[in-house]
């Protein structure tokens, strides 16, 4: 590997895999998976590389890329003084964002320990073990953009957790198009459980009570906003998504007598604001459209309200 990039990278991708086949959790801030950087440098163009030093016991990707970036970063400077690489290993403090010395490290050859047993892999034994793995995030992707038509990155958001992908195919079983569920996982749901630092196993959430969301989305019986706030609810409620939109008064506002309504008292409060759009201020009807829907305390379905107002301003 050549750059921090490509470490962080690395890491994600095993990281994903080997959740993927339910191993272990590898979460670097508990203490499942940790790592060992090993960095060396090498004068431009030649390939012999200078001695290396290990940086142990990392905790997070982030940790990981700097860590790398600082001992680059050290490692060069002592060469520009002249002084030697001397092979050892050191630690990362994230706080004062350096590395430190810990110990001298041991130059071999190893002594091998006949208490360890020989452990040989042949060909036959791969292949078995390759039967028996679960469809790995690369290929899950993949597949994602070919039965689902997703986009490459929302293919890739979709497949790097297990939890993830089984609960999107689950949704989208459930009469909610691939790509409505992909956008709101990723743009919604993901950050909400980042917030909480939960995973999706310790919510209330099923993939049955997501996609019923996203159908009252579709059906005008919501707007965005009442759905993302249900959304959140749905973590820790229980209900069927009727039920919380109910409760919470949630329910989009369609009529048109009402947006109707709504819509005249707002040109009539504003004049200013009307005189300056149809002075061709196309930025006057953004505003109009907020006040409105802050009037209906952010029930009002917006493409009604858009198609009202547009009429409306044009027989001013």
């Amino acid at each position: 590997m050549h750059s921090t990039y490509d470490a962080m990278e690395f890491i994600k991708s095993l990281r994903a895999q080997l959740r993927c086949t339910g191993s272990s959790e590898c979460s670097m801030e508990q203490g499942t998976m940790r790592v060992d950087a090993n960095i060396s440098l090498r004068s431009n163009g030649t390939q012999e590389m200078n001695t290396k030093v290990e940086v142990k016991n990392i905790n997070s990707i982030r940790n990981v890329g700097d860590a790398i970036a600082y001992e680059i970063m050290r490692q060069a400077e002592s060469l520009e003084r002249g002084e030697p690489v001397t092979l050892h290993t050191r630690l990362w403090d994230p706080d004062k964002r350096v590395t430190m010395a810990m110990r001298a490290k041991f130059a071999g050859p190893c002594v091998p320990d006949p208490s360890v047993p020989v452990i040989r892999i042949d060909d036959a034994w791969l292949e078995k073990i390759r039967e028996h793995l679960p469809e790995i995030p690369a290929g899950k992707a993949e597949r994602f953009m070919a039965d689902y038509d997703l986009a490459a990155n929302e293919a890739f958001a979709m497949s790097q957790e297990r939890d993830v992908a089984e609960f999107f195919e689950a949704a989208v079983k459930k009469d909610v198009t691939p790509c409505k569920a992909a956008t709101w996982i990723i743009t919604h749901l993901m950050p909400a459980l980042r917030d909480r630092n939960l995973s999706l196993g310790e919510t209330l959430l099923t993939p049955n009570r997501f996609a019923g969301l996203l159908v009252l989305l579709d059906q005008d019986r919501i707007n965005a906003g009442a759905a993302r706030e249900v959304l959140l609810q749905m973590l820790e409620k229980e209900g069927r998504p009727e039920e919380l939109v109910a409760a919470g008064g949630f329910q989009q506002v369609s009529d048109a007598t009402e947006l109707e309504a709504i819509v005249a008292r707002i040109i009539a409060d504003h004049p200013s604001d009307v005189a300056g759009f149809q002075k061709r201020n196309q930025k006057v009807f953004g505003f109009l459209m907020g006040l409105a829907m802050k009037a209906s305390q952010g029930k009002a379905n917006p493409k009604r309200l858009k198609e009202i107002f547009s009429k409306r301003l044009k027989t001013l």
